[in-house]
């Protein structure tokens, strides 16, 4: 409770004293009037108390102002509290509690010395109640101790010792007498001193917002460093001004008025059970935090708790409200924590993360351009951070490396341990040694079986899960994405189209956009190593099941015996060791120190006596031998790190045979040629003889390089694995050298772990170096292939000499051409033309390079101008919406021209209308898909074509370098220019990608668009629609006209059913009668009917 409210409670209280008192009469001197004066003047300043409580009560209260800017008429606070309260909200059972603390009659002055001891008992009664509900059973004495103390002094001391710095507590029990007087003889004195009573608590607290007080305002005012106003001047208006308007717009527009009853009723199915979950967790976690610090916190000593006891009721308010803003803010936060998390966690790429949740937008109005602006820049930080965050993680290989290395070793361990038991069985086997040592080797193969194809399976779903998680990340990337543009939109919307906020709205996209192509591409690059790691630590994993998952040799020859088996003790009992062991064939220099030692005679003297000097021999070797083979693995390692970084060399060789292929196949074209000049027929038998013979030529070159390029990619997986396979064996080697070191000399443990993560570390990069080299050499090869074939098509080809009539004497075939078939007059000196050539070629190359550099920059630069691509995708849209409206006033035309009845000219011009706007759809519709499909031609025609250059660029540096061969400088310029021509073509490529998709995006985005233009513009006129309700209302009127005159008719046709009946009944019954009558005459007749029936 703030102090100008303590305050102004304080003033009710007296004027209800007062009134109370003013019944009984002014005669009687009743005791709260004999000490009123000095009440007020030891507890209130000097000066007018009336600006106090004109200041901090009344209509002028701060509450009542915040409650009427925020709450208005919606502020149901009952209502809420019977939903969501519970148990707990029963405000009345405090009031029963906590209200007996004012004592028997606080309203009597009667009793006013002994008051303060009665209320204070009755305090204490209701604090004990409170203790035993809220604090645990052994932390009831610190409170208990604190609480009796004030209460068992029967309230002398009280106040008074507070406000006084606790100087009369110190002093032991006082009269309250003496209190009484020790009030009424202060009088200004205690109300101009800062150094007690409650002027004290005012200017520390309260600082110099009160200028109502000329003897206290140069005091407060240089004394402000605790002031309340300073803080909320500081703090407090900053925020206010910065949230209130929004809040009051949410508040109005989701709790206020007609939309609170339907609110709650659409969102209480939805969300309570959500809420209820968030916020039980959240009171689970509170409650713990509380606990804890309950069992942390010391205890308060009785001096400290008798000083906070009167103070304890100001503190619980802001206390509560801070717990209650703290659960609120730790519950709205933990969905967010936890959706940041998921979206920038690396396991995004692993784990099913769920969709991020779409916050709905504001309305996009002017009113709310600085919200959509900041929700819109919030949600491009959000997709930066996950970018980054995507970033880091492709970046910490490590945690990759480790995670797969787990997966790995364990279902290597767990075959392991099976093994053990495997053995464990063979050696407790019971039948011959030849069968039991085959059972075993039977089990271990089907162990190690199994084990290479859990790995199989494992590396398979490891895949799958990989590629389904960066699906899911980047439909999570895309849909942050979408959600800016749907912001930047509205942001572009909001201000009335205004240049400003749409150029605000396109940097934000753009900048979104970059980031969601950026995301994507650390999406697919974390999944790829994700598999390549996974894929490399299985393939080590099963070199690891073919070492160590086997049969011991110390068991393959034959059972050992019992006393063999006691000698072996804790060896034979873990497979670990048995595997770890080394054999004795690989190290030659223990067995030549073997050879040369003299033969033990007897075997009792190789187990009793085991020489120091020996061991120490024997740990230095074996401490030599890992160095030796640690250093030839790191050598290793380094050859094929120089290998992989040699791309020239592997191009070369890539080169030699395709550069063999298609000599092949030109010297078979000579050969052909050959036998067409020899041909005897017909010229043009002969010449489609030789055409059809150059065709099928070129097919078998194509195919033979095909075939060529597979061979090599199998030989470059082969030799890759064979590679990683002698590179893991020496890491084996290794790993038993350092076993047998560290049995050997158990002092050495540290040396052999360094030795064994040494030769770890080189077979890692070993084994990367050699998947870089085969796909160098397959890329390579690939690459040369494509450039024979389109030498083949150059080159091996049908000379135009063939295709006339009378040629006799083709020339020659090749491009190329042949210096033996011209003219010597036409030859030149070969020096000066191979200058000339070299010369020639590297300008034309340079040439080449940079056209494909220049078109890269143009691609670039269309792709950075998506202002341009959307003003063309907007121009495109508005052309159709111009053109139905077009239509519409046509059709408007027409319905004003139309002379037959108002209503079926309206009913016509409504269809016609209708129709229009569905082929408005139906051909944005279809423009979209046009121009989606004319973008991806586009990019498509566009990569061929820098494709192509790239080839070009290629082919001409290949005849540099075949024009100088010896030159390196020309080598070198030639690999320059094919490594630059590279580049730049990857880099238009990645334009050209970005360009249409961009085109994509815009014309669906503005389809959207001129979608909902047409929709608001093109309807019926007004005139139609009056039409159409007048000619609605006659149809009405019509059917209800002639619902009345059926009902008429009906009604008609039954009046005159019923007559026609009684008509025919008559007659009936008059024919009857006289019937009877003349039989009744003949005397003959015999009566057939009596005389009642006939009367």
């Amino acid at each position: 409770m703030a102090p100008g409210m303590k305050l102004a409670s304080g003033l009710a209280l007296l004027a209800a004293s007062a009134s109370a008192g003013s019944g009984h009469g002014s005669s009687q001197n009743v005791p709260e009037q004999e000490h009123f004066t000095g009440y007020m003047q030891q507890y209130l300043p000097g000066g007018d108390y009336k600006a106090y409580a004109g200041k901090w009560a009344g209509d002028k209260a701060q509450w009542r102002t915040y409650q009427g800017s925020y709450a208005g008429s919606s502020a149901n606070y009952t209502g809420y509290m019977q939903r969501y309260g519970g148990g707990q909200a029963n405000y009345s059972q405090y009031v029963d509690m906590y209200a007996a603390m004012a004592g028997g009659d606080p309203s009597s002055g009667s009793i006013w010395q002994g008051k303060q001891g009665s209320q204070l008992s009755a305090w204490s009664n209701a604090m004990q109640g409170t203790m035993g509900k809220y604090i645990p059973g052994s932390y009831q004495s610190f409170a208990v101790n604190a609480m009796e103390s004030p209460a068992a002094s029967g309230g002398n001391g009280g106040y008074q010792q507070y406000m006084q710095g606790g100087a009369v507590g110190q002093q032991g029990h006082t009269d309250p007498q003496k209190d009484a007087a020790n009030l009424a003889g202060q009088g200004h004195d205690a109300a101009g001193s800062h150094s007690s009573g409650y002027q004290q608590y005012i200017d520390q607290y309260a600082g110099g917002d009160d200028k109502t007080h000329p003897g206290h305002g140069s005091a407060a005012s240089g004394g402000q460093k605790g002031g309340y106003g300073q803080y909320m001047h500081q703090y407090a208006d900053q925020y206010v001004n910065k949230y209130a308007p929004a809040y009051r717009k949410y508040y109005q527009q989701y709790t206020g008025g007609q939309h609170q009853g339907a609110a709650e009723a659409r969102e209480e199915k939805v969300e309570h059970k959500e809420d209820d979950g968030r916020k039980e967790a959240a009171h689970k976690e509170k409650a713990e935090r509380k606990k804890d610090a309950e069992h942390e916190e010391p205890a308060h000593k009785e001096k400290a708790a008798e000083h906070k006891a009167d103070v304890a009721h100001e503190e619980d308010a802001p206390k509560e409200k801070a717990e209650h803003k703290a659960d609120a803010a730790h519950e709205e936060d933990a969905p967010k924590a936890e959706a940041a998390e998921d979206a920038a966690e690396p396991a995004l790429l692993a784990e099913s993360a769920p969709a991020a949740a779409v916050a709905p937008l504001v309305l996009a109005s002017a009113a709310n351009a600085t919200e959509l602006k900041q929700e819109a820049e919030d949600a491009v930080h959000r997709m930066d951070a996950l970018e980054q965050a995507l970033k880091r993680s492709e970046e910490d290989r490590g945690a990759l490396e480790r995670a797969a290395a787990t997966d790995a070793d364990a279902l290597v361990d767990k075959q392991r341990a099976a093994l053990g038991s495997v053995l464990s069985d063979f050696r407790n086997c019971s039948g011959t040694p030849k069968a039991c040592e085959e059972k075993a080797r039977e089990a271990i193969k089907q162990l190690r079986q199994e084990g290479e194809q859990s790995l199989h399976n494992a590396e398979k779903a490891a895949r799958k899960a990989a590629r389904q998680a960066a699906k899911k990340g980047q439909a999570t990337v895309r849909t942050m994405a979408e959600d800016v543009r749907r912001r930047t939109d509205a942001l572009a919307r909001a201000d009335g189209g205004s240049r400003r906020a749409a150029d605000l709205a396109s940097r934000l996209d753009r900048r979104a956009q970059d980031t969601a192509s950026r995301a994507e591409r650390h999406i697919e690059k974390l999944a790829r190593m994700r598999e390549d790691i996974f894929r490399h630590h299985c393939r080590r994993a099963e070199e690891r099941l073919k070492h160590e998952v086997r049969m011991p040799e110390a068991l393959s020859s034959e059972q050992p015996s019992k006393p063999a088996a006691d000698v072996e003790g804790d060896v034979a009992a873990a497979p670990s060791l048995l595997l770890a062991r080394a054999p004795e064939k690989e190290h030659p220099a223990a067995e030549q120190a073997a050879k040369q030692e003299p033969p033990a005679a007897k075997p009792q003297d190789k187990q009793g006596a085991r020489p120091v000097a020996k061991a120490k021999k024997n740990a230095t070797q074996l401490r030599e031998e890992l160095k030796l083979k640690v250093e030839h693995l790191e050598a290793m390692e380094q050859a094929f790190k120089r290998a992989a970084a040699d791309e020239a060399a592997t191009q070369r060789a890539a080169l030699v045979d395709a550069e063999a292929a298609v000599e092949q196949q030109k010297q078979a074209a000579e050969g052909i040629l050959a036998s067409y000049r020899e041909c005897s027929g017909a010229a043009e038998a002969c010449a489609e003889k030789a055409r059809q013979a150059i065709e099928d030529l070129r097919r078998d070159g194509r195919r033979n390089l095909h075939e060529q390029q597979k061979i090599a990619d199998s030989a470059a997986r082969k030799v890759a694995e064979t590679a990683q396979k002698a590179v893991r064996d020496m890491a084996t080697e290794v790993r038993d050298q350092a076993d047998a070191l560290v049995r050997a000399s158990p002092e050495s443990r540290d040396y052999a772990e360094k030795a064994d993560r040494r030769a770890e570390d080189a077979t890692d990069k070993a084994e990367r170096h050699i998947e870089t080299l085969a796909r160098q050499r397959e890329n390579a090869f690939r690459h040369e292939a494509e450039k024979a074939e389109k030498r083949l098509e150059h080159e091996v080809q049908v000379p135009k000499a063939m295709v006339s009539k009378g040629a006799a004497a083709p020339t020659l075939l090749l491009a190329e051409g042949s210096q033996e078939e011209q003219p010597a007059s036409k030859q030149e000196q070969p020096a000066a033309k191979a200058k000339k050539s070299a010369a020639q070629l590297r300008e034309e190359a340079e040439a080449a390079v940079r056209q494909l550099e220049a078109m890269e920059q143009d691609f670039k630069r269309e792709a950075a101008d998506r202002d341009a691509t959307r003003r063309a995708a907007l121009a495109d849209a508005e052309a159709v919406v111009e053109h139905e409206k077009q239509a519409v006033h046509g059709i408007v035309e027409a319905f004003q021209n139309c002379s037959g009845p108002a209503a079926a000219c309206a009913e016509r011009a409504r269809r016609a209308i209708e129709d229009v706007r569905r082929q408005g759809r139906h051909r944005l519709h279809e423009q979209q898909k046009s121009a989606s499909s004319a973008a991806r031609h586009a990019a498509r025609e566009a990569e061929k074509t820098v494709r192509e250059m790239v080839a070009e660029v290629r082919q001409r540096s290949d005849a540099l370098v075949r024009a100088a061969p010896e030159s390196r400088e020309a080598v070198a310029y030639a690999d320059r220019v094919n490594r630059r021509a590279q580049d730049a073509a990857e880099k238009a490529e990645r334009h050209i990608e970005k360009l249409a998709r961009q085109r994509e995006e815009a014309f669906r985005h503005e389809g959207k668009l001129a979608e909902e233009k047409l929709k608001r513009e093109v309807r019926e006129p007004r005139e139609v629609a009056v039409a159409l309700s007048r000619g609605r209302q006659e149809e009405r009127r019509q059917h209800h006209l002639r619902g009345e005159a059926l009902a008429a008719v009906q009604a008609e046709i039954s009046r005159g059913n019923t007559w026609a009946v009684l008509t025919v009944a008559a007659a009936l019954a008059l024919l009857v009668g006289h019937a009877a009558l003349r039989l009744r005459r003949r005397p003959s007749a015999a009566v057939l009917m009596p005389d009642d029936v006939l009367g």
